[in-house]
């Protein structure tokens, strides 16, 4: 049986040292400054996944104008492909139209992280995307 996963939004840094914690890459790295700076600033939202109490994933956002620009999403490897990541997806999409924002902004660098944000068309918009082999810049429209 598969275990069941909790997600909170919440504003700000109130899980940063979790996060860096949980992605060594984001640790001692360019992309944990990144993280670091836009969980400090008064325009960030974060998602985080919770099983038994424990991170398990999270997502980092920020506001930009009439546009929520996605940055970072991250799952641990033994979390993988239960429906995580998508649903972290779905609840920044809906947390985006009811706040307001005009767009959805995101950075993919494979087909398979496209295809998460294409395949939740039914809750209402429409994907665009640019981009090559190495990566695809997409823009959900509400």
């Amino acid at each position: 049986m598969a275990e069941e996963f909790q997600i909170k939004k919440t504003k700000n840094k109130k899980y940063l040292d979790e996060i860096l914690k949980l992605n060594e890459n984001a640790n001692n790295s360019q992309e944990g400054a990144d993280i670091k700076d836009i969980l400090c600033s008064n325009n960030s939202y974060v998602w985080a996944a919770f099983v038994h109490n424990n991170l398990i994933g999270y997502a980092v956002a920020k506001s930009k104008r009439k546009t929520l620009e996605c940055n970072w999403i991250y799952v641990k490897p033994d979390y993988r492909r239960k429906g995580i990541a998508s649903e972290i997806k779905k609840q920044q999409v809906l947390f985006a139209k009811d706040k307001g924002f005009k767009d959805l902004y995101t950075y993919v660098e494979n087909e398979n992280s496209l295809k998460v944000w294409e395949k939740q068309k039914n809750l209402g918009y429409k994907v665009e995307k640019s981009g090559n082999f190495e990566g695809y810049d997409v823009w959900i429209r509400f």
